[in-house]
C-alpha cells in the first residue's frame, strides 16, 4: 500500500509531522487506517517532484474513530527499509525539535 503525501516546502512538512516523528517512525494522522502488522510505502516529497522521506513501514498502532483513548485518528509507523539521504533527514528534524524543546526549557 502506498500513502503519498506532498507538500509545498520543507518547513511545510516539518509543520505538519515533525511532532509526531522519531528516528524509528511517525505517527501519521490519516482517515485511512490499515491494520497493524501491514506493510506501507511511504513517500512524503514537496509539489516539485523533489523526494523529502520516502521508505517501508510497518503499521505497529491503530488510533481508530470512537476509542475513548485515541486523542487523533491515525496510524503508527514503524520504519523498516528507509535510504540513507531520507534516514539523515529524519535525523536532522529530530535532533532539531529536540534542541529547540531544550531551548525553550
Amino acid at each position: 500500500m502506498l500513502i503519498r503525501h506532498r507538500f509545498n516546502s520543507l518547513e511545510e512538512f516539518i509543520r505538519e509531522h515533525a511532532g509526531d516523528l522519531s528516528m524509528g517512525g511517525l505517527f501519521l494522522r490519516t482517515e485511512s487506517l490499515r491494520d497493524v502488522g501491514s506493510l506501507v510505502y511511504l513517500q512524503f516529497s514537496l509539489t516539485t517532484g523533489e523526494t523529502l522521506i520516502e521508505g517501508l513501514g510497518r503499521v505497529v498502532h491503530v488510533s481508530a474513530p470512537g476509542n475513548t483513548e485515541a486523542r487523533t485518528v491515525g496510524i503508527g509507523i514503524e520504519f523498516v527499509n528507509f535510504d540513507e539521504a531520507s534516514l539523515a533527514l529524519i535525523e536532522e528534524i529530530v535532533v532539531e525539535r529536540l534542541r529547540g524543546a531544550r531551548a525553550r526549557a
